[in-house]
C-alpha cells in the first residue's frame, strides 16, 4: 500500500490500533478523486456513462474543475477522454500534472486576490468556445473558495465571509451566504455556457448535493446541466467500513450525519458509542472560533474531545478531514484511545485550556496520536469512527 500518512513512524503504534490506522490510510487511498472518477464513469464508444446514464459524446470537448479533489478528477478524465480534450482550466490548491488543461493555484477557505482574478480568466475561456463545444465541469469541496467573482469587493467579501466562519455557521448556512455574495455561484455559471454541459460532482455536504461548492451549476428546473453526482459522504464511509472488515474489525454505520455545534456532535456521538458498538459515522461539525483560535481544526478538537470523556476506556477514535487538511494544517486528524487523555496531563499540559483555545494539534503531538497527510487529493467531508478494542 502507498504510504499517504507521512508521520506514521511518529504514530503511537500497538497492534489493533495499527489496524484501524491501516484502515484509515487504505481509505483515503481509494477516495481520491482520480480514482473514484476511475470508478464511477465510463467511456463506452461515443458515450459517457455514469450509472444507467448516458450522454453523448462530441469531439471537441473542454473542462473546468474547481475544488480540493478537481485535480485528480481531471487527470483521470484526461486520460479517459485523450484527444478529445481540446482544453480547459482546473482551479485547486495543489499542484498536478496535466496535459491538456491549466492548473490555477486558488486558496481555501476564502479567495485571494489571484484566485478571483483566475476564475475571471475561466469566465472568458468560456465565453471564447464555439456554441457546439461540450462543457464538462468537475467540482468538489473547496470550489466555494477556490472559484470565486464576488458581486462585491474582495475584502467586503472576505470580511462577511471570514465572520460566518469564525461564528461558526454550518456549510449550507455559509454556501448560501456565499451564494448571495457571488456572480458565478447558485447556477450563475451556466450564464457562460452555451453548449451541451454535464458537471461532474464529488460532495461534501450533507444532504441536497446543489451545495457542494455552493452550487455554481445548480439553478433549479431551468437547469441546463446535468448534474451527476458521483460519490459522497457515505461513499466514503462505506469504503472505510469494508477496510476494517479486511482487517477483521467489525463496525456499524450510523444512518444520521454528525452536524451542529462541537459540543453538542461529542455528546450525541459519546452517547451513540456507549452502546458498545463499534461505529462509522460521517458529517462535519463546527466550532465558534470567536474566542480564540490555537492551531488545529474540528476533526483533531473532536478527537481531543472523544479522549478525554473514554479516559481510561478500552476504545479508539478516529476523527478524519478526508481532504487531508483539517483546519489551517497539514494533519487531516487523529487517532485517540483511553491513554492519550493521560500522557498529556502527564506532560503538564492543561488539556481545558487546550480545548478553550482550540490548540489542539500540539497536544495531539505530545500524545503521538496525529496524523499527518497533507492534501489528499479528496474531499468527502469528515469521517468519525469509535472502535472497541476486543
Amino acid at each position: 500500500m502507498v504510504n499517504l500518512i507521512k508521520n506514521r513512524d511518529e504514530i503511537r503504534s500497538y497492534e489493533f490500533r495499527d489496524y484501524v490506522l491501516d484502515s484509515i490510510e487504505e481509505t483515503l487511498l481509494l477516495i481520491r478523486g482520480d480514482k473514484i472518477l476511475r470508478d464511477r464513469i465510463r467511456i463506452v464508444d461515443d458515450c459517457i456513462k455514469f450509472e444507467n446514464r448516458c450522454e453523448k459524446l462530441t469531439e471537441d470537448i473542454y473542462v473546468f474543475g474547481f475544488g480540493k479533489a478537481a485535480g485528480e478528477m481531471a487527470a483521470a478524465l484526461e486520460t479517459m477522454l485523450g484527444r478529445r480534450v481540446k482544453g480547459g482550466m482546473i482551479n485547486t490548491d495543489h499542484s498536478v500534472s496535466l496535459e491538456r488543461l491549466t492548473i490555477n493555484h486558488a486558496t481555501h477557505p476564502l479567495p485571494d486576490e489571484d484566485t478571483v482574478e483566475n476564475s475571471r480568466k475561466t469566465l472568458e475561456y468560456l465565453k471564447s468556445l464555439p456554441e457546439d463545444a461540450m462543457v464538462i465541469f468537475l467540482i468538489t469541496g473547496g470550489a466555494s473558495s477556490m472559484f470565486e467573482v464576488p458581486s462585491v469587493p474582495l475584502h467586503i467579501y472576505r470580511e462577511r465571509v471570514g465572520e460566518a466562519m469564525r461564528r461558526g455557521l454550518d456549510i449550507i448556512h455559509l454556501n448560501a451566504l456565499r451564494r448571495k455574495l457571488s456572480l458565478v455561484k447558485g447556477g450563475k455559471l451556466l450564464n457562460y455556457v452555451r453548449g451541451k454541459c454535464i458537471s461532474i460532482i464529488i460532495s461534501d455536504v450533507p444532504g441536497n448535493p446543489e451545495w457542494v461548492g455552493s452550487g455554481p451549476t445548480f439553478r433549479g428546473v431551468n437547469n441546463n446541466c446535468l448534474n451527476w453526482v458521483i460519490a459522497d459522504n457515505r461513499y466514503a464511509q462505506n469504503i472505510l467500513l469494508k477496510s476494517l472488515a479486511k482487517r477483521g474489525i467489525k463496525a456499524t454505520r450510523v444512518e444520521e450525519y454528525i452536524t451542529g455545534d462541537i459540543l453538542s456532535a461529542v455528546n450525541k456521538f459519546e452517547k451513540m458509542c456507549r452502546t458498545g458498538k463499534s461505529l462509522v459515522a460521517g458529517g462535519e461539525i463546527t466550532v465558534d472560533l470567536r474566542g480564540g483560535v490555537g492551531s488545529g481544526g474540528r476533526a483533531m478538537e473532536f478527537a481531543l474531545r472523544m479522549a478525554r470523556r473514554f479516559s481510561g476506556e478500552n476504545m479508539i477514535f478516529s476523527a478524519i478531514g478526508t481532504d487531508g487538511r483539517d483546519g489551517p494544517t497539514d494533519a487531516c486528524g487523529a487517532i485517540v484511545d483511553g491513554e492519550t487523555a493521560g500522557i498529556i496531563s502527564d506532560t503538564g499540559v492543561d488539556l481545558n485550556g487546550v480545548l478553550s483555545s482550540h490548540d489542539s494539534l500540539h497536544a495531539l503531538k505530545l500524545s503521538r496520536d496525529l496524523i499527518v497527510t497533507g492534501p489528499t487529493g479528496s474531499n468527502l467531508a469528515d469521517l468519525y469512527m469509535c472502535i472497541w478494542k476486543s
